[in-house]
């Protein structure tokens, strides 16, 4: 993780080197940081994925300053939530994010009750009001997009245009690959019967 090899040349070495010492971070025993991803052991990723949240809520702290609501909660839908942890959605299965989706999709509707000054209940918004707001605008919702509902989709999404790649030497044709992965998602997660 820490050596790049090259075949000789101590000057093409060090270019290399420079180049990636940018794009790779927080390198420890278990796994490292590329371009903002976490690559390595199950629970260096789950790891990493709980400091995001942590990061995250510091994010919704500083907006919760805001002295509009109607400038917080367009921050909100632009900065926070889904958008904030949008990338490694793409780049990690629906079961891996899980947690941390949940994560985020319950400080983003605590900070919606700190937008409409939902006081009354003591959890925060009721499972209608929170249904409510993942509405689309245009439906009267408040557009705040669920992160734990569209992990699959975000998930598959990022993994379309690398299966040329995976499947170069493969009999199967990537599209037909793609179908039948949709299929057994669809059907593990119980929307299509088997």
């Amino acid at each position: 993780k820490s050596h790049i090899l090259w075949n000789n040349a101590d000057q093409k070495k060090s270019v290399v080197a420079q180049l990636l010492q940018g794009l790779i971070q927080n390198q420890h025993d278990d796994g490292i940081i590329v371009l903002g991803f976490p690559l390595g052991t199950m629970e260096y990723v789950a790891r990493t994925m709980r400091a995001k949240t942590v990061e995250h809520e510091q994010q919704i702290q500083k907006v919760r300053g805001v002295p509009h609501p109607l400038i917080v909660l367009l921050l909100a839908r632009m900065c926070l939530g889904t958008v904030y942890i949008n990338y490694l959605l793409r780049a990690f299965p629906p079961e891996q994010t899980l947690e941390m989706c949940e994560q985020v999709d319950g400080q983003m509707m605590n900070l919606i009750a700190h937008i409409t000054r939902n006081y009354s209940n003591a959890t925060g918004l009721s499972k209608w009001q929170s249904w409510l707001a993942t509405l689309p605008l245009r439906n009267g919702g408040l557009g705040i997009t669920s992160s734990k509902e569209i992990a699959g989709a975000a998930f598959l999404g990022g993994t379309d245009p690398s299966l040329d790649l995976k499947l170069a030497d493969s009999l199967i044709s990537p599209r037909e690959h793609a179908k039948n992965k949709i299929i057994n998602y669809l059907r593990k997660y119980h929307v299509l019967k088997p």
